[in-house]
């Protein structure tokens, strides 16, 4: 990929800003949006992470998944 490729898809898939409110807001109300989203995205993660750890890492929230869903999955063998 030579530079001028590089730079266009960094301009088509690199960062850009993301609007959180329909309304026209203020840079302030943007910041404190972004803020909002990062904090609530961060605890997400800590709780996904946190899940991971108790060895809760279901790929289906049915009760009985075992029967419908990983009779046929492939990646049994790597459940726990």
């Amino acid at each position: 990929m030579n530079l001028q490729s590089a730079l266009r898809c960094e301009e088509k898939f690199g960062r850009q800003s993301i609007k959180l409110s329909r309304k026209k807001t203020t840079i302030e109300e943007e910041v404190e949006l972004n803020e909002g989203l990062i904090k609530i995205c961060l605890e997400a993660v800590e709780k996904y992470v946190a899940a991971i750890q108790e060895g809760k890492f279901h790929l289906s929230t049915l009760e009985d998944r075992e029967a419908k869903v990983c009779q046929y999955c492939n990646f049994k063998a790597l459940c726990r």
